[in-house]
């Protein structure tokens, strides 16, 4: 993972106008046939310009409760019922060898079909929330950031170059979905 501090200190530069912390990993739902969650920690203030079924997309009560109720995360109705998840309720979760619970807070919107598809199995949580629960407190996945094209986003580009810490790197979107696409073809294999 990255440094937090690298996140706060971009921002602060202004390098770019969209960009978003993301912590995330996967925990195993006890009980459910060892079934997996993926954990997705976001800003729900810095996320609309990369992802649209975020709290942002719900109704404003559940963010308030995202954002301060300790351990919360939002799912899809259905993620919901088939983990048979109430609102406010509790669900014992395993992160490696370590036990772990979250609180449903309320529920993702998609808002279309192959972005629900996608939310099957995904809980959204807070930074901090996410941090705790898969013990990367100080840490952050991934960075996603948005710059211009041409020379105004080389630039930017070539100042972030300059702020990371050594072994990180800047992997274009376009990269990141063609690995997902090999993967998912030897896993269709």
């Amino acid at each position: 993972g990255l440094p937090e501090e690298l996140y706060a200190e971009l921002r602060r530069r202004g390098v770019s106008r969209r960009i978003a912390p993301v912590v995330e990993g996967y925990a195993r739902v006890p009980g459910a046939s060892g079934a997996a969650l993926h954990i997705l920690g976001i800003d729900p203030f810095a996320e609309a310009p990369f992802r649209n079924y975020t709290p942002e997309t719900a109704s404003g009560s559940d963010v308030a409760r995202l954002l301060t109720q300790p351990g919360a995360v939002m799912v899809l109705e259905e993620t919901a019922r088939r983990l048979a998840l109430s609102p406010g309720g509790a669900l014992p979760l395993r992160v490696g060898v370590e036990p772990g619970k979250v609180i449903l807070s309320g529920f993702l919107r998609p808002p279309d079909e192959v972005t629900r598809q996608a939310l099957e199995s995904t809980a959204v949580a807070d930074i901090s929330t996410a941090q705790e629960l898969l013990g990367m407190e100080g840490r952050l996945s991934r960075i996603d950031l948005s710059v211009p094209e041409g020379e105004a986003g080389e630039g930017a580009l070539s100042r972030i170059r300059g702020m990371l810490p050594a072994g990180a790197e800047i992997v274009p979107t376009a990269a990141r979905g063609k690995a997902m696409e090999r993967m998912t073809r030897a896993f269709s294999m």
